[in-house]
């Protein structure tokens, strides 16, 4: 390159075109566009995302058809959360150790097979059974593929598109899961929300083995830590079941106690073998970069408040304005397009604007989307009540959610992605366990308070009131989040140019 000299200092001529970044040297085979690593994990979190809507809304005609009882029916969804979120950490290790490539086409074949079993289930316990496999495909899929994006994709507005690429997947799935699942069920049979799942995933897997290389051979001693493995996983489940129970008995029952002090105690003793191990699932000097620590509290309560608000807009939606869930669903879409449109703006706003900035303002715009739905009146409509608060709530968590997930894993290096993706990936579903536990508590001590004060009223609307301070407290969260957006790094300064002495 020519080097020309102007007055004192020494620059160099600018180049014709910015080169695009690429993938991580052999992660593609040689020929394939570096935009196929950003759809296969988009595919993967889209998979994982919409498994839980779809379900949901077939839960009735499964009760029906396999004589499922109250209980069976909560299991349903709690044996896929639970496996979901109690192995996130393995399997996104797993993927670091062994190869992501490899683990990747074990999570799709895992997924299928409960998602076929699921399918073919003809009582409850192979029902029960093929829904925890189901988890256990999805704590691989989730994770590795966001790990796929952070590792081949160096941080700058390629990352920034591909992360949004991949939120927005994410976030569309719930809707077309609530849509989907219903046409299926009305037109064929809930037998085929699961069966959905196959075609898609025999897709997937022959994708991942055409487009990605074969994963470089293990480096010599690197092995799984296996008593973190097991301590944590046991650790996040039990957690996730103690929120679920309190959500379903109460915070004081025996039950929902021994589930969260068991998991308290599991996440100390976790703790302790991460310090003493050579090898550690989880390196705890990772939380010092840069973005980690208040990336992952930021994606958590995000979590509470997005998974949280869904299902009181639906309540709502359902209960007050006599909707079903298919309509209910549709209802919703607006809210998701809203925060996908976003979310692509964000990407560019970043170049203008510090991530934290964003972020805080963001959020600061959802907290008054959610306090516009928390003075609903006595009888609201859809398009005078919720519509506009809907929009407003998703541009302002499209501009957080992207925007976070870019600034807390801009320090990540390719060998720590895995981790990285897993941890933020547990963060959300810790997160929404909490959240949808301690504000469904929240909405019913208000609604027993506001029906023992107003009892003329009637049931249904202090049940409405109760719905309403909790979608007040998800603006609370979210005024609490952007004051902890301020704590993530500011943007290294461009380094400027060097004068000739």
């Amino acid at each position: 390159m020519t080097i020309k000299q102007t007055g004192s200092r020494t620059v160099a001529p600018k180049p014709r075109h910015q080169p695009q970044p690429q993938p991580q040297p052999g992660l593609l085979r040689r020929g394939v566009p570096s935009s196929a690593i950003v759809w296969l994990a988009s595919i993967c979190g889209f998979m994982t995302v919409m498994d839980t809507s779809i379900v949901n809304v077939a839960l009735p005609a499964m009760r029906v058809a396999l004589r499922l009882s109250s209980a069976d029916q909560q299991w349903v969804v709690d044996a896929y959360l639970l496996t979901l979120g109690g192995f996130m950490l393995l399997g996104s290790r797993a993927g670091d150790i062994y190869g992501r490539r490899r683990i990747l086409a074990i999570g799709i074949v895992v997924f299928v097979l409960g998602s076929l079993t699921g399918g073919l289930a003809q009582n409850a316990m192979m029902l029960l059974i093929a829904r925890a496999v189901q988890g256990l495909g999805g704590a691989i899929l989730s994770p590795v593929g966001m790990a796929l994006i952070i590792a081949s994709i160096p941080d700058g507005p390629a990352r920034g598109k591909a992360l949004t690429i991949y939120q927005s997947a994410s976030q569309i799935a719930v809707i077309i899961g609530v849509v989907l699942g219903g046409l299926l069920v009305q037109l064929i049979s809930w037998r085929w929300v699961m069966f959905i799942n196959v075609p898609v995933g025999i897709g997937l897997f022959i994708a991942v083995l055409l487009l990605l290389s074969p994963d470089p051979r293990r480096r010599s001693g690197e092995r799984l830590d296996i008593a973190g493995a097991v301590t944590v996983t046991i650790a996040v489940a039990a957690l996730i079941e103690g929120f679920a129970t309190a959500q379903r008995h109460s915070w004081g029952s025996p039950s929902t106690i021994a589930f969260l002090i068991g998991g308290a105690l599991l996440v100390a003793v976790f703790i302790v073998i991460e310090t003493r191990v050579a090898q550690p699932l989880v390196r705890l000097n990772i939380f010092r970069l840069p973005g980690i620590a208040p990336g992952f509290l930021i994606l958590a309560l995000n979590g509470t408040v997005l998974t949280a608000s869904t299902l009181f807009v639906s309540l709502i939606l359902q209960s007050d304005l006599g909707n079903g869930a298919l309509i209910s669903g549709v209802a919703l879409t607006p809210f998701v397009l809203s925060s996908v449109i976003a979310g692509f703006a964000s990407m560019q706003l970043m170049h203008r604007f510090q991530a934290r900035h964003l972020i805080a303002v963001g959020l600061a715009i959802a907290a008054i989307g959610y306090g516009w739905l928390g003075m609903l009146g006595a009888h609201p409509s859809y398009a005078a009540n919720i519509l506009g608060p809907l929009i407003v709530t998703g541009i302002g968590l499209g501009f957080a959610v992207i925007a976070t997930t870019r600034a807390a894993t801009a320090a990540v290096t390719p060998q720590d992605a895995g981790l990285a993706s897993g941890l933020f990936s547990l963060a959300r579903q810790l997160g929404a366990a909490i959240g949808i536990a301690a504000l469904v508590t929240l909405a019913a001590t208000q609604t027993s308070s506001y029906f023992a004060a107003h009892a003329t009223r009637g049931a249904a609307t202090a049940a409405l009131r109760g719905d309403a301070v909790a979608l007040l407290a998800c603006g609370g969260l979210c005024l609490l989040s952007a004051l902890i957006a301020l704590l993530l790094p500011k943007p290294s300064p461009k380094p400027r140019p060097v004068s000739a002495q």
